[in-house]
């Protein structure tokens, strides 16, 4: 191990820490936050959870849900401020190609029979404190 190299979030020798440390846990608080009112939200809406960020050698997709016989596969981008934009523009292509690579492989396992599918996206509003402020689904989102 070479101690002469800061690692990442801590301290270098100037005691400095480099740019941008110490952002992936809030990140991932945050991220957490939106999920769960994100959940509550479907739930109360009548949606029933089959999965939460369920990871695949493709990637991931946030929730699994299902709505009767259909089953939703559901991003969800949570946001304190507009400064970046909403939270519904950042499911753009690249995202929702990897959606529907997971989803595809996910279906596989239904055989020559899977059930009807739909991708939703759901935009998450977080005050300061990280506490939902508004949820906004979109059904068939892409």
């Amino acid at each position: 191990m070479d101690r002469g190299k800061p690692r990442p979030g801590k301290a270098g020798p100037s005691g400095r820490r480099p740019a941008g440390a110490g952002k992936g846990k809030r990140h991932a608080f945050l991220g957490r936050a939106g999920e769960d009112a994100a959940i509550r939200h479907l739930e109360g809406l009548g949606l029933d959870i089959v999965e939460r960020n369920y990871r695949c050698r493709l990637g991931e997709v946030d929730i699994i849900a299902r709505e009767g016989d259909t089953l939703c596969f559901i991003e969800v981008k949570a946001r304190r401020t507009s400064a970046f934009g909403g939270g519904l523009e950042a499911v753009e292509g690249r995202k929702r190609a990897q959606v529907r690579r997971v989803a595809s492989y996910y279906l596989s396992r239904f055989g020559d029979t899977p059930p009807t599918c739909r991708f939703d996206a759901t935009e998450v509003w977080l005050d300061q404190s990280g506490r939902p402020q508004r949820v906004h689904v979109v059904k068939n989102a892409f």
